[in-house]
């Protein structure tokens, strides 16, 4: 027993050694640390403020290397290069490898249209309130590792700043113009790029992005594009990642992409921003886009191009556009403001086309693809074929209204032999044609459901809609409609109607030329094309909804429309979402009777 205490003592006493031991180690370990912190000197940004003897040159070497320089002092971590009046350079500047802000007090850099200015080569540069004019990517002078200069050979990128991979370039309050090079006649970028309240007048590019170049992200925020120019994109060029949001482009031109291009993997997103009076020689008044392009609430006016006044979207672009406005385009051949070809896709929501015109065809809009429009308006839109839309894709149209467009062929819409077309609760009303098809003219696929065509006109044929086509009309509304042939409708191809009224006096208002695929249960005024019923169909006046949604014949109480439907052909809701049927069956025309409670 008085061994094992023993024991039991002598291995206690080893462990409270041990224990006081690893105590020593560990507060000494930590008294080392916080005496080596304390000693550590203290690092502050530094301020390096031009004069006679200290250069910008100079100030740049100082900040990349935190020491003396010339007549400038050493740079501290980030540092802040103040301008103190305008500069002119003689030469390249060093490459900047720092965290370094320019100031630039209002002052401007010249580079005398021979100099870039800023070549930011793995560090962070933010410009501030500075002007930069007439940089030129032509030639540069560079520093070796012994601060010696030499020539070197052009180099064609950016005429202001090259922004190089894993660099970032943050510009805010600032002003470019006069700036030139072969590609980015302001900016080329491959790193990140932010630009805040700025503007970019008057650069160029000899080949691609008058102002900015990017391939890989760039931002730009609350600033202004005008006359920049470029052989391609005529302000900024894309190949990368870019968001621009509350700016203006205006008055910049190209021969692709009057104002952008955005190409190959290229993901553009513009919000709340203008473009006016771009131009470009053949595609895309402002934006020609073959990547990634998504618009919301955004105004074109007074764009023109050879091809899409506005846009031009091409080779597998996917084009979405969201309560914008496009007035006042024009396009020398073919889409007044878009142009949608070569796998393109194009999706329309809640947007408004007015005034924009086409010499050839689609005043607003020519597609050859994949075109979706919903909640639009189309007013005033002109061409030869087509005043808004000419279609030869995939077409559909939902709640949407046209109202005084006007073609030769086709006031609202021309619908070629390859054209496969869908129209739902939509509304079509005044539009005019010199020769077919008031509203439509239709030489492929077309089908309409649950919409209404008022005061359409034609000198020869359709005052609504003239087909020579396919065409398929299901519990629509035609009423007050006017042509020399067939004040509704002249069919040349093959026609089906079910559950449809067609309204109007004086001349056939519905003429075929061949029996009618299906003529099911419609009412048509004048007995012209063997309706089951004939006479009036007590229509009351169009209603034009407060909400901007499209206009409408209500019918009035009594009407033998009411109930009269095939069931088997009735919607499953009318053009403007009642519930089909309100009685003991579907009504005729392409909105229902709701009785009064």
């Amino acid at each position: 027993m008085n061994k094992q205490k023993t024991g039991m003592k002598t291995r206690k006493s080893s462990m409270k050694k041990l224990i006081l031991l690893v105590t020593v180690l560990l507060t000494a370990l930590v008294t080392a640390l916080l005496t080596a912190h304390l000693l550590m000197p203290l690092v502050y940004d530094a301020d390096i403020r031009l004069s006679s003897s200290c250069t910008l040159a100079d100030a740049i070497i100082a900040a990349n290397r935190d020491r003396p320089e010339g007549g400038c002092p050493a740079g501290r971590d980030a540092d802040t290069i103040i301008l103190t009046k305008d500069i002119t350079l003689d030469g390249g500047l060093p490459k900047i490898t720092s965290r370094i802000t320019i100031e630039g007090d209002g002052y401007a850099i010249s580079g005398g249209n021979r100099w870039r200015m800023f070549y930011n080569d793995g560090g962070t540069l933010t410009i501030k309130d500075l002007t930069m004019i007439k940089g030129r990517a032509e030639g540069d002078l560079i520093r070796n590792d012994d601060d010696t200069l030499k020539a070197t050979t052009a180099n064609p990128i950016g005429g202001a700043i090259v922004n190089w991979a894993d660099s970032v370039v943050e510009i805010i309050n600032s002003s470019f113009s006069g700036n030139s090079a072969e590609y980015g006649g302001v900016i080329y970028n491959a790193g990140v790029l932010i630009i805040d309240d700025s503007t970019f007048n008057d650069n160029s590019a000899e080949q691609v992005g008058g102002a900015i170049y990017n391939v890989r992200y760039l931002n730009i925020r609350s600033s202004s594009f005008s006359g920049n120019s470029a052989k391609w994109s005529g302000a900024v060029f894309n190949l990368g990642e870019l968001s621009i949001s509350d700016s203006a482009f205006s008055g910049n031109s190209a021969e692709n992409g009057g104002a952008i291009k955005n190409w190959g993997d290229g993901d553009l997103t513009i919000r709340n921003s203008s473009f006016s009076d771009n131009s470009a020689g053949k595609h895309g008044g402002t934006i020609a886009n073959v990547g990634e392009l998504s618009i919301s609430d955004n105004t074109f006016i007074d764009n023109s191009a050879e091809l899409g006044g506005a846009i031009y979207n091409a080779e597998d672009g996917e084009l979405s556009i969201t309560g914008s406005n496009f007035s006042d385009n024009s396009a020398d051949k073919y889409g007044g403001t878009i142009v949608n070809v070569g796998d393109g896709e194009l999706n329309i929501i809640g947007s408004s086309f007015s005034g924009n015109s086409a010499e050839i065809g689609g005043g607003a809009i020519a597609n050859w693809e994949e075109l979706s429009i919903s909640d639009s308006a189309f007013s005033g839109n002109s061409a030869d074929a087509g005043g808004v839309i000419l279609n030869e894709g995939e077409l559909s149209i939902v709640n949407s209204a046209f109202s005084g467009n006007s073609a030769e062929w086709g006031g609202a819409i021309r619908n070629g032999r390859h054209g496969e077309q869908s129209i739902v609760n939509s509304t079509f009303s005044d539009n005019s044609a010199d020769k077919h098809g008031g509203a439509i003219r239709s030489e492929g696929e077309l089908s309409m459901t649950n919409s209404t065509f008022s005061g359409n006109s034609a000198d020869d044929g359709g005052g609504a809609i003239a087909n020579a086509g396919e065409l398929s009309i299901s519990s629509n509304t035609f009423s007050g409609n006017s042509a020399e042939l067939g004040n509704a409708i002249n069919n040349v191809g093959e026609l089906s109607i079910t559950n449809s009224i067609i309204a109007g006096r004086g001349g056939l208002v519905c003429f075929s030329i061949s029996e009618l695929e299906q003529n099911i249960n419609n009412f048509i005024q004048d007995g012209s094309c063997s309706p089951a019923f004939r006479g009036r169909p007590r229509l009351g006046a169009l209603v034009m909804p407060s909400d901007g949604s499209p206009a409408y014949f209500p019918l009035l109480a009594g009407s033998r429309a009411i109930d009269a439907a095939d069931d088997d052909y009735c919607p499953e809701t009318d053009q403007i979402g009642t519930d089909r049927p309100q009685g003991t069956g579907c009504d005729i025309g392409a909105v229902e009777y709701v009785a009064e409670s």
